[in-house]
């Protein structure tokens, strides 16, 4: 199977807020851009710091793709929010 070509790379720092501790969480990763037609704006996370409460339950490695940037970033709000975690930029 062919390799996708990648159009757009760069480096991402996305951080977070757990108001229920007052302390940050932070990710950082690469944000990939290809010639995919099915996903081709990808985020690919790795866990810098996080509150002691959550190092339990959040993973430490978190893939994010879709078809727009827009998109992505849309879905890593849920995501945060869904650790009741307030998204910073």
């Amino acid at each position: 199977m062919p390799r996708v070509k990648v159009i757009y790379e760069e480096d991402e720092h996305v951080s977070g807020y757990y108001p229920r501790a007052k302390e940050w969480v932070g990710y950082s990763g690469k944000l990939i851009i290809s010639k995919s037609k099915t996903a081709p704006v990808k985020l690919k996370l790795r866990m810098e710091y996080v509150s002691v409460g959550l190092d339990m339950v959040m993973p430490e490695k978190k893939t994010i793709t879709g078809k727009s940037v827009t998109e992505v970033y849309g879905e890593l709000s849920k995501w945060y929010l869904s650790y009741n975690i307030l998204f910073k930029t």
